[in-house]
């Protein structure tokens, strides 16, 4: 397996159907909207960057992510919107793709990978990784 930064119009437009599956299934599994045509429209902007993970020439994962500020440090981070491989491509993908995020932050001068997810399995998933947690998130609905 290997990842590689994806900027050329032909080619995000060719893995367009794994994104959009990536956040069909991460919308399903996590209760919230992911919206693929969005992501597409930011990656195509500059405003997110795409990696992806080729089984031969073949994408078997995606990874968006971007450099941001954090208002707490004094340091930018990287935070990765999206980590997703096709089901039963192995750990080989998804190392791959958070190998690259990891790299990519390096370049941008990044102090820190962060991402989130409501679903408790990455919470091993990630320490396998060499993640740990860095803060938790509460929230309150205030709509009517």
């Amino acid at each position: 397996m290997n990842c590689a930064p994806v900027a050329e119009a032909a080619e995000i437009q060719r893995v367009y159907p794994l994104i959009a599956e990536a956040c069909l299934r991460v919308a399903t599994r996590e209760g919230e909207p992911f919206f693929a045509p969005s992501i597409y429209a930011d990656i195509m902007a500059g405003r997110w960057a795409l990696f992806v993970v080729y089984n031969a020439f073949e994408p078997v994962g995606v990874f968006v992510c971007r450099a941001q500020s954090d208002p707490r440090a004094l340091t930018n981070k990287m935070f990765v919107l999206l980590a997703y491989t096709v089901p039963g491509c192995g750990d080989a993908a998804l190392s791959a793709g958070f190998a690259a995020c990891k790299k990519y932050a390096l370049e941008c001068q990044c102090s820190h990978v962060q991402f989130a997810s409501k679903r408790l399995g990455w919470a091993r998933r990630a320490r396998q990784l060499g993640y740990a947690p860095a803060h938790q998130l509460y929230e309150l609905e205030v709509l009517p």
